[in-house]
């Protein structure tokens, strides 16, 4: 974990760039506008959660279950999808995509309305 974190209780000004959440359940938890730079959310449970606006630079999710996630204007270049186990009514929109790795992703009901980017 990075070091001298910032974290707040409902989410809001979370700094914790490098945090290592792997293998938790994060199921509906409040990161709205967080800075998760280089996180490793491998495996995570992240079911329903908040993401919107947060900055999810080169965070990895490697087997993390994303159903309901809302990544919603967050900014996710560099990251990687890797083997996403459930990815159902997934909310990418407006999100960043620049140089996303994706592999083994459902994306069939994800809402991708104005994302960008590039892969």
């Amino acid at each position: 974990m990075a070091a001298n974190p910032t974290v707040a209780v409902n989410g809001h000004d979370v700094v914790v760039e490098g945090a290592d959440y792997a293998g938790l359940s994060l199921v509906k938890a409040n990161f709205s506008s967080a800075k998760l730079k280089g996180a490793c959310l491998d495996e995570a449970d992240l079911s329903g959660a908040n993401l919107n606006s947060a900055d999810l630079s080169g965070a990895t999710f490697r087997r993390a279950v994303l159903e309901g996630t809302n990544f919603h204007n967050a900014v996710l270049d560099g990251a990687t999808f890797e083997d996403v186990r459930k990815s159902a009514n997934l909310d990418l929109s407006y999100a960043r995509l620049n140089g996303v790795w994706a592999e083994d992703v459902n994306l069939e009901r994800a809402n991708l309305a104005a994302a960008h980017g590039t892969h």
